[in-house]
């Protein structure tokens, strides 16, 4: 298990890199239980700190090394399009809010994929 941990961190930093966030400190964390809703990697970014914790579930240690770089990418989109995120979301109703969420993860996606 502690190697795919090192793996899972290795794949974090190769990403940092590559998109250009070596200004974060990014903080992996690994947890010890899945969350009800089965996310493999959630993500928590202090944009005016410029710090990033990127939770690890053991579900994605079960995963395979093409579906945790998919993972990983689209975390770190999040961490891209943060600033732009929450001023717009500071503007919606609670109505607007839900459409806003799907939206924004699926742009987030929609991006990661753009990602080599």
């Amino acid at each position: 298990m502690k190697k795919k941990q090192k793996f899972v961190k290795d794949i974090v930093m190769e990403y940092q890199k590559k998109m250009r966030l070596q200004q974060y400190d990014i903080r992996v964390i690994m947890m010890e239980e899945n969350v009800e809703e089965e996310y493999a990697m959630t993500i928590n970014s202090d944009i005016v700190y410029l710090r990033v914790y990127l939770y690890i579930y053991p579900v994605a240690l079960e995963s395979t090394e093409a579906e945790i770089r998919s993972y990983v990418k689209h975390e770190l989109t999040h961490v891209i399009i943060e600033p732009l995120v929450s001023k717009l979301a500071d503007n919606t109703t609670p109505n607007e809010s839900k459409q806003f969420t799907k939206d924004m993860e699926n742009a987030v996606e929609h991006i990661s994929r753009l990602i080599c």
